[in-house]
């Protein structure tokens, strides 16, 4: 099942469960009032303000199944350090594309061992931690 929810002034958005989630607020600063299904699969979370607040480096605990995040158009600055760690085991796919991000620190992406794609384009990247390999073992 695919959940799109399309909203310009909401403040909490809850949907009790999909295995693809969509989420698209123009008006939205923080993440936290995103309740994500717990049984997620796929979360697509693009045109927001996230990065006015950032994302809680435990935003994506408790999501055993979440194999996909898409936070694309965000206006995200930063990525906090084991932010992924609660999901480590299950992503294969992560994408932030077109946000803000100045630099990519080792552990932000720590443990991510199954990890297949990452998509990091439209950035402002200009630094990268020493031994990407290390983090980054099936790219």
């Amino acid at each position: 099942m695919r959940i799109y929810v399309l909203a310009l002034l909401c403040q909490q958005i809850a949907v009790s469960s999909a295995s693809v989630f969509h989420y698209i607020n123009t008006q939205t600063e923080d993440i936290t009032t995103v309740s994500l299904p717990s049984n997620v699969k796929t979360a697509h979370l693009y045109n927001n303000k996230f990065g006015v607040r950032g994302i809680p480096a435990s935003y994506f605990n408790g999501f055993p199944q979440l194999s996909a995040v898409r936070l694309y158009s965000n206006q995200l600055t930063d990525i906090p350090d084991f932010c992924f760690s609660g999901i480590a085991s299950s992503v294969t796919f992560l994408t932030f594309e077109n946000n803000l991000l100045s630099e990519i620190r080792k552990n932000q992406f720590s443990g991510l061992y199954h990890l297949e794609f990452l998509n990091l384009a439209k950035n402002r990247i200009q630094t990268i931690a020493e031994g990407k390999q290390t983090f980054f073992p099936r790219l």
